[in-house]
């Protein structure tokens, strides 16, 4: 490898783990290293643990680390653009407000990125500020870099892209109970939502299919064609059919 060249690692935190990977030829990962994680535990002490861990990289070569995070850490929803907004900071101000209706918190205590548009609903994701300087300070010195962080649900996306999916579909994103699920149509989001499911089981598609049947009947919609999915150790699942209902289980990696 060129000492100019940077060792690529994933790190994903999940609502149970914090694991650490190396992806190799053909997309193929491997796992470093794992710590358990209390679900209460705040993410900032998470990182000050991780650089602990007797796998965390301490060789001389330089690494750069793209970290998923679970969706719990990080608000997602969707908001109306303002039929007046003729700048970003109008789109700003109602996505803030939104972010502190939806999820009762402190909108200055966040930091928001968002996918901004003035002709049709915009997707927001939100950070707490002490969660994204924990991440920050995992890079510790000049040979760790972190490139990238985004919630599981966003690198569930990126995944989907490269399976050149139809027109619609869904994507669901699950950690624990936490089950964060979109509908989209015509290539655009059209529903988004964060929710517990605790009865997700074995095996997987037939639960998923119960759950996307209930969400099917609330929102006025028809049962989906097509739903991609991930959720931890979503290698070990595989693809299914519940009715007219394909699930494909898709890796991040």
């Amino acid at each position: 490898m060129s000492r100019f060249t940077r060792k690529r690692l994933r790190l994903e935190l999940q609502t149970a783990r914090a694991a650490l990977y190396e992806t190799g030829r053909g997309g193929s990962s491997r796992c470093l290293g794992q710590l358990e994680v209390a679900i209460e535990e705040p993410l900032p002490e998470l990182c000050s643990r991780l650089p602990q861990a007797s796998w965390w990289p301490r060789a001389p070569e330089k690494i750069a680390i793209d970290v998923v995070l679970a969706d719990r850490h990080t608000p997602l929803y969707l908001t109306e653009p303002p039929s007046n907004a003729q700048r970003i900071g109008d789109l700003r101000a109602v996505a803030l407000h939104r972010l502190e209706q939806l999820f009762g918190v402190a909108a200055d205590q966040h930091l928001l990125g968002a996918d901004w548009r003035v002709d049709r609903a915009f997707l927001c994701c939100a950070m707490r500020v002490d969660d994204l300087a924990g991440l920050r300070g995992l890079s510790g010195s000049r040979q760790i870099r972190i490139d990238s962080i985004k919630p599981q649900f966003i690198a569930l996306g990126a995944a989907i892209l490269r399976q050149q999916p139809p027109a619609a579909f869904w994507m669901i994103s699950m950690d624990g109970a936490q089950v964060t699920t979109a509908i989209v149509e015509d290539h655009q989001f059209k529903v988004l939502t964060q929710m517990e499911w605790p009865t997700l089981g074995a095996p997987l598609w037939d639960s998923l299919g119960t759950y996307v049947a209930r969400e099917a009947a609330l929102l006025g919609y028809s049962p989906p064609e097509r739903v991609y999915f991930t959720c931890p150790d979503v290698a070990l699942v595989r693809s299914g059919r519940v009715g007219a209902t394909r699930f494909d289980a898709l890796r991040l990696a």
